[in-house]
């Protein structure tokens, strides 16, 4: 198709238009116009013969012979409808008489009967509706930033409580250090004392 739904027409659509208006315009002879509809709408823009039943497009063969109903509607009825079409007119106004006797029968129901008895439920179905979540008031801008305050106090508070903590333990294992080594200069200088005490045994026994 030369026209597009929302984008307008092709270029050959335009490039025809463009020429149609400039033969126009020069007075020559240009496309037929029933030939510009079936280029810009195709095949829509035709008129088709349809059967007057159906609306069912006719072929050429029943156009050509006149007729107004297609192959369909026009062919042979079926045995069926032929055999409930050839049944007696008594026959079907008996039949329609104790149609109607059944559908008044039916209708004409007791309206105690009619209605329906609610069913009786077990204390154990009975289930109770879910409580609705309260709505909670929503806090004002003072009290966000109180709040934001504590959190910020009480975070602070813990990270000198841990800062103090961690002095502590670093002083607490200065002292033990301390304490090494002062232990430990104890037990140098006892050995030193020993040592010095077997030299001075050894050098006497040497002089005499």
């Amino acid at each position: 198709m030369a026209y597009r739904p929302g984008r307008g027409l092709d270029k050959e659509a335009v490039k025809r238009l463009r020429e149609r208006r400039e033969a126009d315009a020069l007075g020559l002879p240009s496309e037929d116009l029933s030939e510009q509809a079936n280029l810009l709408l195709g095949n829509g823009a035709r008129k088709v013969a349809r059967c007057g039943e159906c609306s069912r497009p006719l072929e050429t063969e029943v156009i050509a012979s006149g007729r107004q109903r297609c192959v369909r509607c026009a062919g042979p009825v079926a045995p069926t409808k032929l055999e409930a079409a050839a049944g007696s007119p008594s026959e079907g106004s008996e039949s329609s008489e104790s149609a109607s006797s059944e559908e008044d029968s039916e209708i004409a129901v007791p309206a105690k009967k009619a209605l329906l008895k609610p069913r009786k439920e077990d204390p154990a179905e009975v289930k109770t509706a879910p409580k609705k979540p309260e709505l909670k008031k929503r806090k004002s801008f003072e009290e966000k930033e109180a709040e934001a305050a504590d959190r910020f106090k009480a975070k602070l508070a813990k990270f000198q409580e841990d800062q103090e903590r961690r002095r502590i333990k670093e002083e607490v294992s200065k002292m033990k250090k301390r304490v090494k080594d002062k232990k430990k200069k104890k037990k140098d200088k006892k050995k030193d004392k020993l040592k010095g005490k077997k030299k001075s045994k050894n050098d006497l026994c040497e002089s005499e």
